[in-house]
């Protein structure tokens, strides 16, 4: 079956089946032609894919349901986490609907909160930390941390973590950013979370096969390195801010407290560090010559 019928049959876009099949979940035959062959079995674990991707669970989830023997228990994790979110939405709900009775209730509400409230502990951290500092520096946190951070934190050393980054994070100098690069993060604030997810899952697919990439796109990656060497890049806004930003993490003790912190948070944030190292050393074995500054 060719990618056209499959999309039929299956109902899900041909980027959608492209996607799922660059992030692991199918692995059709290819033909002489070049051509897709999609056997019964993969067009089975598009219609499963597609049936749990329409109940909101995550790719990262459904990778895990597929290829688990007990997939009862990956589901019942799922679920764990749906009904937090559920009770998340209707602690708000009620909250809302209560002022729209009352208004005057809203100091009633700001009187009693604390950071120890119960709604507060189900939230995900990456909510939490949008919460803490909205604005373009909540939502940059958001953006650059969030894949990690979609759990609450639920050990005491987790909590103690969440409260020396917010502590970090609060202390630091007001960090401004250009318009430019305003630009760039204002349609991240109306994006689902789904969307996000699978931006960022293309990021994962990348580190996983970090060699097959570099070669595959060893051209573009030439050409773009020259580009960020160039003068025009030099005085652009976004090379300007990424040094403002490096210097500004630098002098504020990034580095010794917030990703030290992060690591403890996240055990999908250390696993996601150590894959990092590794593509930097290899794309300094492939591109020679390149100052590589690891992203954190």
């Amino acid at each position: 079956m060719q990618i056209k019928e499959v999309c039929e049959v299956c109902r899900l876009t041909r980027k959608a089946v492209e996607y799922y099949e660059k992030q692991g979940l199918i692995t059709p035959e290819t033909a002489e032609n070049g051509y897709r062959i999609y056997s019964e079995k993969e067009v089975k674990a598009l219609q499963e894919i597609a049936v749990l991707r329409s109940l909101g669970i995550g790719v990262a989830d459904i990778a895990d349901i597929m290829e688990s023997k007990d997939k009862k228990a990956v589901l019942e994790k799922c679920r764990q986490q749906t009904k937090a979110d559920l009770q998340v939405r209707a602690s708000r709900l009620a909250g809302i609907e209560r002022l729209i009775e009352d208004y005057a209730y809203v100091h009633i509400a700001a009187s009693s909160r604390n950071q120890g409230d119960e709604e507060e502990e189900l939230l995900s951290i990456k909510e939490r930390l949008r919460n803490a500092f909205p604005g373009y520096y909540g939502l940059y946190l958001s953006i650059h941390f969030g894949r990690f951070l979609d759990q609450p934190a639920k050990t005491r050393e987790q909590k103690e973590a969440y409260t020396h980054i917010v502590t970090f994070l609060d202390h630091l100098p007001e960090l401004h950013f250009p318009a430019e690069i305003r630009g760039w993060l204002d349609p991240f604030d109306n994006m689902t979370p789904s969307e996000i997810e699978d931006m960022q899952s293309a990021v994962n697919v990348k580190l996983e096969n970090i060699e097959d990439y570099l070669e595959d796109h060893k051209h573009e990656i030439s050409e773009y390195l020259r580009f960020r060497q160039s003068e025009p890049f030099k005085q652009s806004p976004a090379y300007l801010f990424q040094q403002q930003l490096v210097q500004f993490q630098q002098a504020q003790g990034y580095y010794e407290v917030f990703i030290p912190n992060m690591v403890i948070l996240s055990p999908s944030y250390r696993e996601y560090t150590e894959s990092l190292n590794k593509a930097n050393e290899y794309f300094l074995q492939k591109f020679p010559g390149i100052t590589s500054e690891p992203e954190k």
